[in-house]
């Protein structure tokens, strides 16, 4: 998968973090998770980016 994802793209996904790991997102629409953190804000376009605002800290293992 690559750096840039649109929303639609999100759904059921498994993404790499920087550090080697993995992130997984689970669910569609407005009921999204991501490692079990619960989206809060979605799709928020900026300059370089697309911006999601979760609900939890993610922490590396």
């Amino acid at each position: 998968m690559s750096w840039k994802e649109a929303p639609a793209e999100l759904k059921n996904a498994t993404l790499a973090t920087l550090q080697g790991g993995d992130l997984t997102v689970k669910g569609s629409g407005k009921n999204i998770t991501v490692n079990q953190a619960k989206l809060v804000c979605g799709d928020i376009q900026a300059r370089n980016a697309t911006i999601y605002i979760i609900d939890k800290v993610l922490m590396p293992h």
